[in-house]
């Protein structure tokens, strides 16, 4: 994680306005802690919290200090605790194994395997068989394999594999999976996050989660009524039977490239021109890169204009669509501001349609907190025509 766990704590503190850590840590985590201690373990302080730190996240360490974040249920009795100590060992496994910080779901959930194994020995050096039996190292597997396979569906979908990503990405996928009374089986949800389920409004209706919720921080700039949800109007292009396939497919283009560096802008605008699916994968990875990766600890300010002509009989006129975007209340290190600028005219009007559709529904639910302004493309072309002046 970037911040200590203090830091995350004090961040939740000020969102929320109460402490989610526990005054006093309860006896039988003390007595592991000291055990962990007398093996050598290089632990620091143990926090005892009330939510996850993140979606998804019910335990971390900082591999730095040695300090341990565990989530306590403390609504589920007995039970609750016994996860609660079941999370202590594997993250003291953790500590003992030395795992370094992962950079992927598979290495994450890799790790996690081999943490849950040496949390298995360790309960039974320090007595604590009846914490970590043998049947709860072959639930937690099982469960460490199926949330392996459900958080790379996820990355995938949000077109980033890193472990936080996925892990956020999957709790908002499983928000959007409320919508959908089909999916009321882990089977049926894992072909709807695959793409394979019988039913196509399923399988599209997974790639319009809330992108939103992978940005940690937002400064709200929409003026729409609470409730009502972020709209191109009339410039909204008609779902296609393809369009869900080719937004699957660009994002998934765009988790593989996980090991080549993100663009990061000379200047303040970057330009796009769309003709192929090797454009939008491109072009949402750049989205990605800004909205995720950039100065992860500000908060974002973000606009979107739609520059076009309503729809008339026999004319079909190219959109225009410009993100613009400020980091806030965090020191920056780079550009403060950038603005997108993203053409669709080249290809056939089919295949623009295709490609644009799949564009709408990438951008559509990044803009939860945003406004969106739909303009006459003129307006649009002048502004074009003024930036480009200026760079030439």
């Amino acid at each position: 994680m970037s911040l200590t766990i203090p830091q995350v704590l004090h961040w939740w503190f000020q969102r929320l306005g109460r402490r989610i850590h526990f005054s006093v840590t309860p006896p039988a985590c003390e007595r592991l802690m000291t055990q962990a201690r007398a093996a050598g373990i290089p632990v620091g302080r143990l926090y005892i919290v009330s939510r996850p730190l993140s979606a998804g996240n019910f335990g971390t360490c900082d591999r730095e200090t040695g300090d341990l974040c565990c989530y306590y249920d403390a609504s589920r009795g007995t039970e609750g605790q016994r996860e609660l100590l079941q999370r202590l060992l594997i993250l003291l496994a953790s500590l003992k194994l030395g795992q370094s910080t992962p950079h992927t779901v598979a290495q994450e959930w890799g790790d996690i395997r081999q943490a849950i194994e040496e949390a298995s020995v360790l309960a039974q050096q320090w007595g604590q068989m009846d914490v970590f039996s043998s049947n709860d190292r072959i639930r937690l597997l099982e469960q460490a394999a199926e949330l392996a396979t459900c958080y790379r569906l996820a990355g995938l979908l949000a077109g980033n594999l890193s472990p936080w990503v996925a892990r956020t990405a999957y709790a908002a996928l499983q928000d959007q999976r409320g919508q959908f009374p089909t999916l009321a089986t882990q089977e049926q949800f894992l072909q709807a996050l695959s793409g394979t389920s019988p039913e196509m409004q399923v399988n599209d209706g997974m790639v319009m989660f809330d992108r939103s919720l992978l940005r940690d921080r937002w400064v709200v700039t929409s003026t729409r009524p609470r409730g009502e949800g972020a709209s191109f109007r009339e410039f909204t292009v008609p779902l296609a039977p393809n369009t869900a396939h080719l937004l699957r497919t660009a994002l998934l283009r765009v988790a593989s490239w996980v090991e080549e560096p993100a663009p990061i802008p000379s200047a303040s605008c970057w330009f796009q021109d769309i003709t192929d699916e090797v454009d939008l994968a491109l072009l949402l990875r750049v989205v990605n890169a800004w909205l995720i990766q950039s100065h992860p600890q500000a908060a974002v300010r973000l606009f979107c204009w739609v520059y076009g002509e309503a729809a008339s009989p026999g004319v079909d006129s190219p959109r225009i669509y410009r993100l613009s975007l400020s980091y806030e209340d965090a020191p920056i290190d780079g550009l403060p501001s950038r603005d997108l600028w993203v053409l669709f005219a080249t290809p056939p009007v089919h295949q623009r349609h295709a490609l644009e559709g799949a564009w709408q529904r990438f951008l559509l639910p990044w803009l939860t907190w945003s406004e969106v302004l739909c303009e006459p493309l003129a307006q649009g072309l002048q502004m074009l025509w003024m930036l480009q002046a200026e760079r030439s």
